[in-house]
């Protein structure tokens, strides 16, 4: 039997040996090997390299017969990876995909932690090629623009400019390669706090897909509830994520009207544009086909169409204001102060730049200011207009690098019992794709709108100065009016926050949308999330911290990547409503789960939410007693280091001349990786060139290679180890299991006869 068995295995490994040097004489010319580790050298193993790879992993898996699917998947890796690429069939690629789920590596004395760790790695591997694959074709392209006697060198990000500065003269050509080089060493530069430390799938999300996707969806979620409503095309979609109830409620263009001059055909659909909360009801609003219309709808039940107008615009993506020049309007709030007439309305927006020249911003961002009680005018020029409209410039402008950011994204206000010390977060990016945060304080706009001179204007003023508001019932003076209505720009600007008048971070990313919540600690301190919608469909989640800003997590919202269309917090419930085009999510903002479950990781994380006690890691407001590391004061004191022991390395049995790939996976971007070998340090990964996993690849087994290997992350003076592996020469191993069986087939006999003459005795 163990003879059969053997002569099996022979067959069939020359036989899978021969189809896959069958498949390399049919691939082009041997391409020379790369210094780089990891990936790099994956890609570019030669077709013998590959075809030992296979035999690995038929090997890895030879405790049991492979199928003729399985050898069949074997064959078709082996032509992805040393073939050019060819359209693959839906059945191959299936195959492929079959096969990859089912290959793990054998682990002898492993436990199911390491048993999910092999699946990882295994399906890890098609992920590794591709990427290996495009990173290929965007350095061939790059290599491709230069000079044949110009050749950048990638080694590192400052030897690659400085070389590429010096081909800058020669040609343009050279020039085109220069600026590509440049471009890859700002992808490669260092990263600072302000780049994600984590980069993850939201953890307990529930998600709500529409009907049908929506082009213009407005959403709506009242505090302290699990439902949402969201306005679409003639529609409103109801669903509570708690019960999970959901309806459609139809809202059609009344009375068959039409756009006169309709300047699409969506112009004669209503598109719901507002959702709000009134009474006990709810208030709909739509385009009516440029007819504005609102509804009132309690319990399910629609009352009676009302006429909208000043309610709902005429056209969905109508967005903008009366008072000023080409604007985009972005948000407005209202504040109170101590006296009633005093409450005013803030406008957030930005406008067309009056100023032409060529190193003017093309547009500016301001904030307007209205008295709530504005009854207009006296007189019949100014009955129909606001007479407190004022409006300033917002500045957002790094002094270090004096980096202008002058395009208004999204705003969020921060409420305070105080007026004054209410803060506005101002969203901002440039013409470079770059953005930054600046936070303001009402106090200091109200002081801009108070003391200001008015732009342009040299005469007396009068009385009652312009913007300012008046007692109830009263109006504003024709003369006052006047003014203002010719000068409505004061000339200070609105700054950020003292002293530092600077952004409080500013980055590569391109932000559409920002959130910001405040969460309480252990004895009622504070810290500030913010949370801020990227263009590709993923949030970032930031800290505000006594040193500065750390971004701690990147949540990607969506499978795919879809933009997101809103961001609603419920500070309540501690909740995100994100929405798309085509569905809504619920993600809770603490997710203290997605940390290694260990006492350093969880305090690494710097996450308000979540701290460590009884064992893990935990919400805060479910134990306000946890251990955090918020502040500037020593943290290593909070955690219990363990020991390493021979027992936590896992056996992996790799045969000799093969290529093995060992895994760590990158949990944290500000950490640095190592890989050990025996205590010798044989690579690191560090977080200038940031990576999904930290790969150790060894091209050639030998004797040399065997023994124990250890994957250990540093960060911030902690290390601990994530992966722990014991190499064993395989050819050996099964020689010891075959002679550990023949030795029991030898002795087998006599135990059979010396059982015989007991029975008959």
């Amino acid at each position: 039997m163990l003879k059969n068995r053997e002569i099996q295995s022979c067959f069939w490994f020359l036989f899978l040996l021969a189809l896959c040097c069958s498949v390399s004489s049919t691939v082009s010319p041997r391409r020379p090997r790369q210094r780089e580790e990891g990936r790099q050298e994956l890609l570019t193993a030669t077709s013998y390299g590959t075809s030992l790879a296979i035999m690995k992993s038929w090997f890895h898996s030879s405790s049991r017969r492979l199928s003729g699917k399985e050898l069949m998947g074997l064959l078709l890796r082996s032509q992805k990876l040393v073939a050019p690429v060819s359209p693959c069939t839906e059945e191959s690629c299936r195959l492929c995909e079959d096969l990859t789920q089912e290959s793990t590596q054998q682990v002898e004395g492993g436990n199911e932690e390491h048993q999910r760790r092999a699946q990882r790695n295994a399906a890890l591997k098609p992920r590794l090629f591709q990427e290996a694959e495009e990173r290929s074709v965007q350095k061939k392209k790059c290599q491709e623009l230069q000079a044949p006697d110009a050749a950048v060198s990638f080694t590192s990000s400052g030897s690659r400019l400085a070389e590429a500065l010096k081909m800058a003269s020669r040609s343009l050509v050279a020039l085109l390669a220069a600026l590509c080089a440049c471009r890859l060493g700002v992808r490669a530069a260092g990263r600072s706090k302000v780049n994600p430390r984590i980069i993850t799938a939201p953890q307990g999300a529930r998600e709500y897909a529409f009907p049908r996707s929506e082009k213009y969806p407005v959403f709506y979620h009242e505090e302290n509830t699990s439902a949402i409503y969201v306005g679409g095309e003639g529609r409103l979609y109801y669903h509570d994520f708690a019960t999970s109830e959901n309806y459609v409620e139809d809202f059609p263009v009344e009375n068959g009207g039409q756009c006169l001059k309709p300047g699409s055909p969506e112009d004669n659909k209503n598109f719901i544009t507002l959702v709000a909360k009134h009474g006990d009801g709810m208030l709909v609003c739509g385009t009516g086909a440029c007819a504005p219309t609102c509804w009132n709808l309690t319990q399910r039940q629609k009352g009676s169409p009302q006429d909208g107008r000043g309610l709902a615009p005429f056209t969905p993506d109508a967005n903008s204001l009366v008072v000023v020049d080409y604007p985009q309007f972005v948000k407005a709030t209202t504040l109170k102060h101590e006296e009633s007439h005093q409450d005013k309305i803030y406008y957030f927006f930005r406008e067309d730049n009056p100023d032409k020249s060529l190193e003017a911003p093309r547009n500016i961002s301001r904030v307007a200011q209205l008295c709530k009680e504005d009854k207009g005018g006296t007189s019949s020029l100014s009955a129909s207009k606001w007479t407190t409209f004022l409006k300033a410039s917002l500045i957002c402008v790094d002094p270090a690098t004096k980096g202008n950011f002058n395009w208004l994204q999204d705003v969020f206000f921060v409420p305070a019992s105080n007026w004054r010390e209410s803060k506005v977060y101002g969203l901002f990016t440039n013409t470079w794709g770059s953005s930054a945060v600046c936070v303001y304080s009402f106090g200091d706009i109200d002081d801009v709108f108070r003391t200001s001179k008015l732009k342009g204007y040299n005469g007396p003023n009068p009385e009652i100065k312009p913007g300012q508001c008046v007692s109830s019932g009263q109006h504003t003076p024709s003369e006052t009016f006047k003014i203002a209505d010719s000068h409505p720009e004061v000339e200070d600007r609105v700054e950020p926050l003292a002293p530092s008048r600077s952004p409080l971070f500013h980055n590569k990313h391109r932000y559409q949308k920002i959130g910001v919540h405040k969460v309480s600690v252990r004895e009622g301190q504070q810290y500030t999330v913010l949370y801020l919608a990227t263009d590709k469909g993923s949030i970032h989640k930031v800290v505000e911290l006594p040193e500065g800003v750390q971004n701690i997590m990147e949540i990607q919202v969506f499978s795919r990547k879809e933009p997101i269309q809103s961001m609603i917090l419920d500070h309540e419930r501690a909740m995100l409503y994100v929405g798309s085009a085509s569905r809504v999510v619920e993600v809770p903002m603490a997710m203290c789960g997605l940390y290694r479950n260990n006492c350093e990781s969880c305090l690494l994380a710097r996450d308000p939410y979540c701290g460590w006690a009884g064992g893990r890691c935990q919400a805060v407001h479910q134990n306000p007693e946890v251990h955090q590391n918020l502040d500037l004061n020593p943290w290593q004191g909070k955690c219990q280091k363990g020991k390493v022991t021979e027992d936590t390395y896992q056996n992996i049995t790799v045969v000799p001349f093969s290529r093995y790939f060992l895994n760590c996976p990158v949990e944290s971007h500000y950490a640095t990786y190592n890989w050990y070998h025996n205590d010798t340090l044989i690579k690191t990964c560090n977080n200038t060139h940031p990576q999904p996993d930290c790969f150790y690849f060894i091209q050639n087994v030998s004797h040399a290679h065997y023994g124990h290997y250890l994957c250990e992350s540093e960060e911030d003076g902690f290390k601990q180890a994530l992966v722990r592996e014991r190499l064993v020469n395989q050819l050996r191993f099964m020689s010891q299991k075959g002679r550990a069986t023949t030795t029991l087939g030898s002795w087998l006999p006599l135990l059979l006869a010396v059982l015989l003459v007991e029975l008959l005795h």
